[in-house]
């Protein structure tokens, strides 16, 4: 057992799901000279549709559907600057559970101001694409792209205090449990460096909205009409 996840429960997962594409888990593994699982089921946070995220080290291909997202990282990728710097590796660094290998780049982890900046431009394009799409958009679209925009401010913050990012499920666990988390988030993005971004002020009342929970009252049209309120006031 590695906190309350059983190693021998996430193997048996894994190989499930890879025998479901089609493919041998045995022979991924030996493949690979690392094998970890990340993401909420390492973490034992996952829900009924969450997929498993693998990470490989070696030589292969990449996996994708629904259920099951097995990445490939060659042995000198996981050892360059890029790599160690990243969001990515920082999360898998803490979080992960090794099913093969020592992982041994994780003990030279050191974030880099590169994964900052990618998460800031990331969440400036969402709020662009939001704002610009917003009208033509339903209500529930609207709350599940509010949705995404503070999953990655949380991210950001955790980034920018030098911190590895927990995953999904946690952000929103630390959302409803601590009352600081939602008071803060404002205030964060108020301080954002948004000079020159042609979105600024819309990141700032999609802060209002998040915080505000607006989206949770009303129609569909009284959730427009409240947003359109929002940018008067």
């Amino acid at each position: 057992m590695t906190g309350n996840v059983s190693l021998l429960a996430v193997s048996r997962a894994a190989e499930k799901l890879v025998q479901a594409e089609g493919l041998s888990w045995g022979a991924l593994v030996e493949q690979a000279s690392e094998v970890v699982v990340f993401g909420s089921r390492a973490s034992g946070m996952e829900t009924r549709g969450s997929d498993l995220d693998v990470l490989c080290i070696g030589s292969g291909k990449r996996l994708k559907s629904d259920r099951l997202d097995v990445i490939w990282k060659g042995v000198e990728e996981v050892e360059s600057e890029r790599w160690l710097s990243s969001e990515l590796a920082g999360h898998i660094g803490a979080f992960g559970l090794w099913l093969r290998g020592s992982g041994q780049w994780k003990g030279v982890l050191r974030p880099g101001s590169r994964a900052i900046d990618h998460k800031g431009k990331s969440i400036l394009s969402l709020a662009y694409g939001l704002h610009a799409h917003w009208n033509r958009l339903d209500p529930d679209y609207h709350r599940k792209y509010l949705t995404v925009i503070r999953h990655d401010v949380q991210r950001l913050q955790y980034l920018t205090a030098g911190l590895p990012v927990p995953p999904t499920p946690a952000l929103d666990k630390r959302w409803t449990a601590e009352p600081s988390c939602i008071e803060g988030f404002e205030s964060y993005i108020r301080e954002m460096d948004l000079r020159g971004s042609r979105v600024a002020e819309q990141l700032t009342r999609f802060a209002g909205l998040i915080c505000r929970g607006q989206l949770d009252s009303g129609a569909g049209g009284d959730r427009r009409k409240l947003y359109r309120e929002s940018w008067r006031g």
